[in-house]
């Protein structure tokens, strides 16, 4: 157990990113997926991407930490802990998205 402020575990955590491929789809949207998590989205355009990106973000750390023991003990999943402790204390989505750092995927 680790007692401190949000401040704290912001400095803790500041320098996480999520990094994402991005794909251009035959239709024009993009795909961001975001390996690290196992996490895909797909939006109109870029902003769109990651705004959902984001959003998947928030549910599956909220789905974590709801689940801990479960998660922090499963070996796919032990790793993900600095990513959660990143979106749960976003303040804002903006600043989630902020953090998704795309780079051009191959396929």
């Amino acid at each position: 157990m680790v007692l401190c402020s949000d401040e704290t575990m912001a400095q803790i955590v500041g320098d996480i990113t999520f990094d994402a491929e991005q794909y251009t789809e035959e239709d024009g949207s993009v795909t961001l997926s975001l390996y690290a998590l196992d996490l895909a989205a797909n939006g109109e355009d870029l902003q769109a991407a990651k705004a959902k990106l984001a959003r998947d973000i928030v549910e599956y750390a909220e789905e974590y930490y709801q689940e801990f023991e479960l998660y922090s003990r499963a070996p796919n999943r032990r790793g993900h802990l600095p990513y959660v402790i990143k979106a749960l204390i976003a303040k804002s989505p903006e600043e989630l998205e902020d953090a998704i750092v795309c780079r051009d995927g191959r396929i």
